[in-house]
């Protein structure tokens, strides 16, 4: 659409920003503890998982046959050996981009909904806001993405090839999720032989620092001779280098664990994610029509 390119260019500069998910933090309540992911703009807002999926929900109800990027799934369907507690560690890599692939749209950036969601900071306005959201449709909704959303809608024309356009999409997009599911599969693999060596490593260093402080034992027993006869000193020496080296392959062991775990993992589930909300997406519209086209043959019946 022409209308996107003119709507991103009418926005204010500050209109798409940049936001930061930061990593969780318990929060408690009367009756039990819960995880909060700090969500930073100009403001930091603490949101649950609960909370951005209500930003899904609301956006999906209000902008009536737009896609809405799909939100990262709760838990995954496996996280070999990383847990879930690692995984909740690092959703936050996923939650920063869903929130900014949604600020990207310029339809969606200045809703209320996207605004409440990224301002709002006291726990009883959050509630405020939250109730007041499920209730605004696209029709009552101000902002000037919904005006321009709605004049869309509007003035639609029917396509003919609409259908065919459709199915093709699907038929593609399922292809592209399963090899996304795929790549998602090595790279599961991948975070469980990074997370393998991890282990493999902290035990060389450990068994190496234990060997080094042994030496060191030896070298200052009075029973034994000097250092340099028994020849002590140059084993220590060599050990210690070893056990030098294997800190740091420890250290680059460390960085592509994290690497594969809160970069590579987050990023494609989040894709799989993009491309299942589509094919959902197309799903729903699927059963929609369908609907349309039974009420359409019981009012000519009836006629």
């Amino acid at each position: 659409f022409n209308v996107w390119e003119e709507m991103k260019t009418s926005l204010p500069e500050d209109a798409i920003t940049k936001v930061t998910v930061r990593p969780p933090e318990d929060a408690h309540t009367m009756f039990a503890k819960h995880v909060v992911y700090p969500v930073q703009t100009k403001f930091v807002t603490k949101r649950s998982y609960a909370d951005f999926g209500w930003l899904y929900e609301v956006l999906s109800k209000k902008y009536i046959g737009m896609w809405i990027p799909a939100l990262p799934e709760k838990y995954p369907d496996a996280l070999v050996t990383s847990g879930k507690d690692v995984f909740i560690a690092n959703r936050n890599v996923q939650l920063g981009i869903y929130v900014n692939s949604l600020l990207n749209n310029p339809f969606l950036c200045q809703d209320s909904a996207m605004i409440a969601f990224l301002t709002v900071q006291d726990p009883k306005d959050w509630k405020q806001a939250q109730d007041e959201g499920r209730t605004i449709t696209l029709f009552d909704e101000s902002s000037r993405g919904a005006d321009a959303w709605r004049a869309i809608v509007r003035n639609l024309d029917s396509n003919p090839e609409a259908v065919n356009m459709i199915e093709l999409t699907k038929g593609r997009l399922v292809g592209l999720k399963d090899a996304a599911l795929m790549n998602r599969a090595e790279i599961l693999n991948t975070c469980a032989s990074s997370a393998d060596m991890y282990s493999s490593v902290v035990a060389l260093r450990d068994s190496n620092a234990a060997w080094k402080d042994t030496e060191g034992i030896m070298e200052s027993d009075v029973i034994l001779p000097s250092a340099t006869a028994c020849g002590t000193k140059a084993a220590s020496s060599s050990i210690g280098a070893l056990a030098m080296t294997s800190t740091n392959f420890l250290n680059v062991a460390t960085a592509i664990n994290r690497t594969h775990v809160t970069v590579l993992l987050p990023a494609i589930m989040h894709q799989v994610c993009m491309v299942d909300g589509a094919i959902n997406m197309i799903m729903a519209w699927e059963e929609s029509n369908a609907a349309i086209y039974a009420v359409n043959k019981e009012i000519e019946r009836l006629v």
